[in-house]
Parts: structure tokens; C-alpha cells; sequence
């Protein structure tokens, strides 16, 4: 499973969060103002501090899909190929260090 959190500013997440239970904590306020029970109201604090959590995820994969596509594009309409990174093999860089001592 793709780890979520993986790229992502910790500190975005930290607003996302923070603004997320404002907002849950306002619909719980409201709904308990207007004479319902807690169970009610708690329940739509969870739900809507979910939901925030949710769309901010969608939204973040999304916008980082939809660029990949376009930038894919470009690069395909333009003849060029991303070169993957490669690692240097260790075995050899040992055999190099013991060739010049």
C-alpha cells in the first residue's frame, strides 16, 4: 500500500489538520446549539473532520497526478526520456581503493 503521508509537507499537514478540527468543532458547536444530542453532534464532528482530511488527500494526488500527466506529455511531445538515477556498485569502487594501496 502507498504510504500517504510520503511527500508531503509536514506542515501542510499540520494546517490541514488544525483547519479540519476548526471546522468539525464549528458544526459540533452549532448542532448542539440548536438543541440536539451530543451523540449527534459528535458523530458530524467526525464525520466532516474526516471528510476535510479526505478531500485535502484528493485534492494533493490529484493536482500531483494531473502534472505528471502533462509533464509526461511534454516531455513525450518534445523526444525527450527521463533517465532513471543508478546506483554505483560498491563491489567495484572496493576493488579500485585496493588496486592503488
Amino acid at each position: 500500500m502507498k504510504d500517504l503521508i510520503k511527500g508531503h509537507n509536514p506542515l501542510m499537514l499540520f494546517f490541514v489538520a488544525l483547519m479540519s478540527l476548526f471546522f468539525a468543532y464549528a458544526v459540533r458547536n452549532k448542532i448542539v446549539s440548536e438543541g440536539h444530542t451530543d451523540l449527534n453532534a459528535n458523530f458530524f464532528f467526525f464525520m466532516v473532520l474526516a471528510s476535510c482530511i479526505g478531500v485535502y488527500f484528493l485534492i494533493h494526488e490529484g493536482i500531483k497526478e494531473l502534472t505528471d500527466f502533462f509533464v509526461k506529455k511534454s516531455w513525450k511531445k518534445r523526444g525527450i526520456t527521463p533517465r532513471t538515477a543508478t546506483s554505483l556498485d560498491t563491489s567495484t569502487n572496493e576493488n579500485k581503493n585496493s588496486e592503488i594501496e
